[in-house]
C-alpha cells in the first residue's frame, strides 16, 4: 500500500531506481501503479521494468524483449534481441550485457564461456574499455558483474565472484 500511494507522488520519486516489488493485484490499483510509468509489455512475453541509459525507444524495446526471453530460458531468441538492440544502438552497452548473459544457462548448469566473453570483447578489448563505455554506475556495476562471470577461474570459481557481484 505504501508503494502505491508513492506511485501517486509526482514527479515520480521511484521512477529510474532498481524498485523490487510483490503485489496480490492483477488491477491497475495496489502494487502495478508504483511501476505503471516504468513498465514496458512485450505481447506474448510480459512486462519489464528495466530503465537503461540508451536514447533509443526501438533499442529499448529490443532490449526489453531479450530480457523476458532470457527469463523463460527462450536464450538463443534472447541472443537475438539483443544483438538487434546493439543494431539499433551500438553504444548501448546493456545489449551486449545482455547478449552475454544469454551464453550462461544457470538452470541446466551449462555456459557458453566463449559466447560470454565474445560477446563482451564486441564492446571493447578490455574490462576497463568496456566499463567506459557504460554510462551510469548501475550499468557499470552490471557490466562488472558479468565479467566476473566470464572472466577467469572455474566455473564454480566464476559463478561465485558472479553472485556476490549481483548482490551489492
Amino acid at each position: 500500500n505504501a508503494l502505491d500511494w508513492v506511485s501517486r507522488v509526482r514527479p515520480m520519486p521511484l521512477k529510474g531506481h532498481i524498485c523490487y516489488l510483490l503485489s496480490g493485484s492483477t488491477s491497475m490499483i495496489g502494487g502495478l501503479r508504483c511501476l505503471w510509468q516504468l513498465r514496458q509489455t512485450i505481447e506474448g512475453l510480459g512486462t519489464l521494468s528495466f530503465p537503461t541509459s540508451t536514447q533509443s525507444s526501438d533499442a529499448q524495446t529490443a532490449f526489453a524483449k531479450g530480457m523476458l526471453l532470457l527469463h523463460v530460458f527462450e536464450y538463443t531468441r534472447a541472443e537475438q534481441a539483443f544483438q538487434e538492440a546493439q543494431r539499433l544502438d551500438p553504444d548501448f552497452a546493456m545489449a551486449y550485457w545482455g547478449e552475454a548473459m544469454s551464453a550462461t544457462h544457470p538452470v541446466w548448469n551449462q555456459q557458453n564461456l566463449e559466447a560470454g566473453r565474445a560477446a563482451l570483447a564486441k564492446l571493447g578489448k578490455s574490462p576497463a574499455a568496456r566499463a567506459a563505455k557504460a554510462p551510469t554506475a548501475r550499468e557499470k556495476a552490471y557490466l562488472a558483474a558479468a565479467e566476473t562471470l566470464y572472466g577467469e577461474g572455474s566455473k564454480l570459481e566464476r559463478d561465485q565472484k558472479f553472485l556476490a557481484a549481483m548482490e551489492k
